[in-house]
């Protein structure tokens, strides 16, 4: 421990503000933003299912407006095995959410000026808070909550202003480079999305102004609205049992998505994942070889994948089972697509593919980044490093690249 860091608990440099117990009758279409627990996400605060307040509330409650930044606590949530609603979880205001109020089950911190509100927020993303917060807290099976008295005690060390200011600063370099290449992956997934809907939904493909069409299929000349069994196979996702589960960097694919990992891949090649039961028709690409669970299927295509991968995103498939939602592979191979011909099937995947691999390679860049500040982040707070011999996040991806 560095000898100019000091010992203090949280409370001698902070103010905390509860939110406001509003009531659902004060939901309006229009107004204030409400932030609620359930809007929290792991670092952040969504907006997909923001409520609003209306102004006439609102204004009455002016003291709970939040503004960029802010840092909240959650004091109300689940125990730590559930982590998406853990109790302390804690996240910062958005840009978008800019002037929302606060609801209830959180609180706002207000830093002294000897505490850096960056730094402030690094500090309580440490598994030290997280620790101190399951260890103080109290409740029922599927509920726990904690006091301000449990947030205020909480010990740490504070190294001077300047180097707080340092840290915030190493750490939210990282934080930046991360949300601007996930800026740069959304923007790829939407062009890609917005060219296939423009080629194959609107019809406004290369060539549309001089295509033939056929008065019988409403279609150009050369398509056809096929049977999905036509140009796809579902082949049957593996069982991977816990213990059968061994370290390693191939992702496992469940109806949900990645939720782990394992040393050996069921599909070698880059590839599509359906939902088969649980979430039923979930549509995922892998860049890299995976292995399907048996909630899945995985795709073979007798045309492109990166065509067959969005024309899969638009089927609307039916649940099949009403006790458990599965999808029965012969209901889906009834399903009707629209088939194009080969060769703007081939110039599509032509357009879309490279931006396939920028997308896989900015998002190894943000699991790199996001290892090293995790890395980083307890050190950093306790002095163990100098923050003048810290490595920026830009050298350390021009070192692994």
């Amino acid at each position: 421990m560095i000898e100019s860091h000091s010992e203090i608990n949280l409370g001698s440099v902070i103010s905390t503000l509860k939110g406001n117990a509003f009531k659902s009758k004060d939901y309006a279409e229009n107004g204030f933003p409400l932030i609620r627990v359930s809007d929290f996400t792991s670092n952040s605060v969504g907006k997909q299912a923001i409520v609003y307040v209306s102004y006439e509330v609102a204004e009455k409650n002016l003291k709970y407006q939040l503004k960029t930044g802010d840092i909240l606590i959650q004091t109300v949530g689940s125990w730590q095995y559930n982590p998406a609603s853990i109790v302390g979880k804690v996240v910062r205001v958005p840009k978008n959410l800019d002037g929302a109020l606060l609801n209830q089950n959180a609180v706002k911190l207000i830093p002294s000026p000897l505490i850096n509100k960056v730094f402030l927020y690094y500090r309580l993303k440490d598994e030290s808070f997280k620790s101190h917060v399951i260890g103080c807290a109290q409740g029922a099976a599927n509920q726990a909550s904690i006091t301000l008295s449990t947030i205020n005690a909480f010990l740490f060390y504070l190294p001077p202003l300047q180097t707080q200011q340092k840290i915030a600063a190493i750490l939210s370099a990282y934080d930046d480079l991360i949300e601007n290449n996930l800026q740069r992956i959304k923007l790829l997934e939407e062009v890609a999305q917005i060219t296939y809907e423009e080629w194959f939904v609107r019809m406004k493909f290369p060539g549309h102004e001089t295509a033939q069409w056929n008065k019988a299929t409403g279609l150009p000349e050369g398509w056809a609205k096929i049977p999905l069994g036509n140009m796809m196979i579902f082949h049957y996702g593996k069982g991977l049992r816990s213990h059968e589960k061994r370290e390693g960097n191939v992702p496992i694919y469940s109806s949900a998505g990645i939720f782990g990992y394992h040393d050996t891949s069921l599909v070698d090649v880059p590839g599509i994942i359906v939902g088969r039961k649980g979430n039923v028709g979930s549509v995922f690409w892998s860049q890299e070889p995976f292995f399907p669970m048996d909630t899945t299927y995985y795709i073979e295509s007798k045309e492109s994948l990166y065509f067959a991968y969005f024309a899969l995103k638009g089927v609307e498939f039916i649940n099949n089972d009403a006790a458990v939602p599965g999808l029965n592979r012969n209901a889906a191979y009834a399903m009707k697509i629209i088939s194009p011909v080969s060769e703007l099937i081939e110039l599509f995947e032509e357009k879309v593919k490279p931006a396939f691999v920028t997308i896989f390679n900015l998002k190894k860049q943000n699991e790199l980044l996001r290892e090293a500040r995790e890395i980083l982040l307890p050190r950093l707070m306790t002095g163990v490093i100098d923050v003048d011999q810290v490595e920026v996040p830009e050298a350390l991806l021009a070192r692994v690249a």
